[in-house]
């Protein structure tokens, strides 16, 4: 049997309402800060009792002026509140399981060899995903995004045998699947600092890239537009910082990754931005 210990989170001797009648509301959960459920609540020396619900949650009615403490029991383990009682609230790292929704903004370096040339370059992406707790301070956090990319930069192209070297814009809409883990840790009552990393997909929607020729094997500089991506996938590696304040996330975000071209073999790119979340 999973040995139990039994905390309630909040301070019971603080009710500021002290009257025949009052109603104690409260949360029991164990020492992984898990809820326990259907356990016994009872005031001692009464008979008002009650059991948790699913999420550990109790309401004693009619709780007396005065009352000795408060007894939870599941099967043959008990903890016992004195009242008063001071007991430090401390807020789970994580809920075991919690639907997000994201939004964020992202200034683009295209290809590593210039970073001169991002003038214009920006990123936009909103989506929805879960947050599913596998550790005490980890959770796995896979989404889909819709994520908008404008890039400014310098690549090469292959034309029908003849090679190209230029500048060039793509502007691509693309579903993007974020596969990432993040390390949660406490930094006040209700505040934990993440630190996000893992891989990311990209399956192109849509999108052109227009190719302004530097130089071509044969002497021919004219513009050139095509498709970016058909179906082409490209992806790479995703990383951030950030805090959570309660349902709340705000924080730093990265891409280091990949983008897949009809011409040539793609181009490499990196990315930093902020990013705003809410969990449900």
């Amino acid at each position: 049997m999973k040995r139990i210990y039994i905390l309630l989170l909040a301070c019971i001797g603080a009710m500021s309402v002290m009257a025949q009648g009052q109603k104690l509301k409260n949360r029991v959960i164990d020492k992984d800060y898990y809820p326990v459920d259907s356990a016994k609540v009872t005031v001692k020396g009464t008979n008002i009792s009650t059991f948790t619900d699913k999420n550990g949650e109790f309401v004693l009615e009619d709780v007396p002026l005065i009352l000795d403490s408060i007894e939870v029991r599941k099967r043959k383990k008990s903890y016992s509140a004195e009242i008063p009682v001071r007991i430090h609230m401390r807020k789970a790292v994580m809920d075991r399981f919690s639907w997000l929704v994201r939004a964020g903004w992202e200034y683009p370096l295209y290809d590593f060899d210039d970073f001169s040339t991002c003038s214009g370059s920006r990123m936009f992406f909103v989506g929805a995903g879960f947050d599913l707790k596998v550790l005490r301070h980890m959770a796995f956090q896979p989404s889909v995004n819709l994520s908008i990319r404008k890039m400014n930069g310098y690549g090469d192209c292959d034309y029908d045998g003849y090679y190209s070297y230029g500048e060039q814009t793509y502007d691509a809409g693309v579903l993007e699947v974020p596969l990432q883990f993040a390390l949660k840790f406490p930094i006040s009552f209700s505040a934990n600092f993440v630190f996000r990393f893992g891989t990311y997909l990209d399956i192109g929607l849509w999108g052109t890239v227009k190719h302004t020729p530097e130089y071509s094997s044969d002497g021919r500089y004219e513009e050139k537009e095509f498709d970016v991506y058909g179906s082409r996938i490209g992806g790479g590696a995703i990383y951030g910082l950030g805090v959570e304040f309660g349902r709340f996330m705000v924080g730093a975000v990265g891409h280091t990754g990949w983008i897949p071209n009809e011409k040539s073999d793609g181009c490499g790119y990196t990315s930093f931005g902020l990013e705003i979340g809410y969990k449900f």
